[in-house]
């Protein structure tokens, strides 16, 4: 057996777990206690200020303040899971300063008049999140490594702080309470006499966990999230696992597919896959119009009671009409079904074809279409969940997935090469200089 590379060793990808319905004192329970770990997480977010923030290099150096000065979870969690709820918000917080930076990295390379002294110290600046907090903090970090005169460090740090501190809208916060992470000593799974798989998870009470029975049989272990819906008795047990790639590539030779709207994507050979994609979203897409008119109306009814002071009606309006627990268990609803169908049109082509490499068009389109519809339709098409998936389908097949710039691709005639936007209509290109005839799918993934 050969060895696997670093890269095979390092790629890992998401597994959600689901446990069995739960009854209600358990479903109870957890949900207490993940009540307790969010608002410690948005307790540690609300006291790691920018100045706090970046006067610590790492959250270890945070975490060992807090046990010097013997802190205790005022919302009764233990040593250890506060210890994680502070990672959890500290990585949190690190995220969101690197997503600052991030932006504002491309602008160093429009400063023309810059000496290159001052754009390293610039790129430096940005390196480290604590040090993009510290500009916000209105400090100035000196670096240690090299030297910059103190003229051109403060003209570097008076702008870059400037478009930090324009970048910042507002701080990160929990805003919904479903959530909590776990080292690999705060749980643990055993098998049921049964033989069902189940995990064991720490809660707030000393020396008792709370047991979740599982739907199937995985390996769990590392670092785990349980998630679980406000007033929903199923849980989810997020994991990770590594993919393993064979070490000789598929022989398939190349290929390519063109995303649709009506089908998951059409492949160079004219075979569509995932046909049922574009009825769908037709259906998520009419039923989200109509919902959200719905809604629209209720708003404004209750809008008019506010003005008129009738402020039981729209209380009620409120409670009983424009709730989100529906609207966001339809939503959930629609991202699995469409990663359903996008999951298993990957893998019908990737069995059927065994390409060594292929092709895609880069997904940059906003829901911007000829119509509406079709602009509602490509907001539920969901391009992210088609790039991930093309990825992680491709990655454990040991195909190359590629991905191009789509531009012309379905104006182009494959037979002569002319180019002319009137060449395609919908779903028929008519070369207007040769007057070849196919399908305009196949003649793009043809084309890339």
């Amino acid at each position: 057996m050969s060895t696997a590379t670093q890269d095979e060793q390092d790629l890992r990808r998401c597994v959600r777990r689901h446990s069995a319905y739960l009854n209600k004192n358990k479903a109870d329970e957890l949900s207490l206690v993940i009540s307790a770990y969010v608002k410690e997480k948005d307790n540690h977010l609300q006291a790691l200020t920018p100045a706090v923030f970046a006067g610590f290099c790492n959250e270890r150096a945070y975490r060992d303040q807090l046990v010097a000065s013997n802190y205790k979870s005022p919302y009764g969690l233990k040593a250890r899971m506060w210890k994680m709820a502070l990672k959890d918000a500290y990585e949190t917080m690190d995220k969101y300063w690197v997503s600052i930076a991030e932006n504002i990295r491309p602008l160093i390379y429009r400063k023309q008049k810059w000496t290159d002294e001052m754009r390293h110290y610039a790129f430096w600046l940005l390196i480290n999140p604590t040090q993009v907090a510290a500009l916000y903090a209105r400090k100035t970090p000196i670096p240690p490594q090299f030297e910059i005169p103190k003229s051109e460090r403060n003209a570097v740090v008076k702008i870059i702080a400037r478009e930090v501190r324009k970048r910042v809208m507002r701080f990160p916060r929990v805003k919904t309470v479903r959530s909590m992470a776990l080292d690999a000593d705060m749980y643990t799974v055993t098998i049921s006499p049964t033989g069902c798989q189940q995990i064991k998870v720490m809660g707030i009470k000393p020396h008792k966990r709370i047991l979740i029975p599982l739907l199937g049989t995985t390996a769990i272990s590392g670092n785990i999230r349980v998630v679980m819906e406000p007033g929903a008795r199923v849980v989810e047990i997020h994991t990770t696992f590594g993919l393993h790639t064979p070490s000789d590539a598929p022989d398939g030779g190349d290929a390519s597919v063109d995303v649709g709207q009506t089908e998951v994507f059409t492949d160079d050979h004219g075979k569509s896959y995932g046909n049922k994609f574009g009825k769908f979203l037709e259906q998520a897409s009419n039923v989200d119009l109509d919902k959200g008119r719905k809604r629209g109306k209720l708003h404004a009814v209750r809008k008019k009671a506010l003005a008129r002071g009738d402020k039981a009606k729209a209380r009620r309006i409120k409670t009983n009409n424009l709730g989100y627990k529906k609207l966001d268990n339809r939503r959930r609803k629609n991202q699995a079904e469409c990663t359903l169908l996008v999951n298993t049109a990957y893998n019908q082509f990737l069995h059927h074809r065994k390409p060594h490499r292929f092709a895609q068009e880069r997904l940059d389109f906003r829901g911007k279409g000829k119509s509406k519809a079709m602009s509602r339709a490509t907001v539920q098409m969901r391009n992210t969940i088609i790039n991930e998936r093309s990825q992680f389908k491709a990655s454990p097949s040991g195909a190359c997935r590629q991905r191009v710039n789509p531009a012309y691709s379905s104006q182009q005639c494959p037979f002569c090469g002319y180019v002319h936007p009137k060449n395609r209509n919908k779903d028929k290109f008519v070369c207007l200089y040769c007057g070849w005839v196919g399908h305009s799918d196949w003649v793009k993934a043809h084309n890339l």
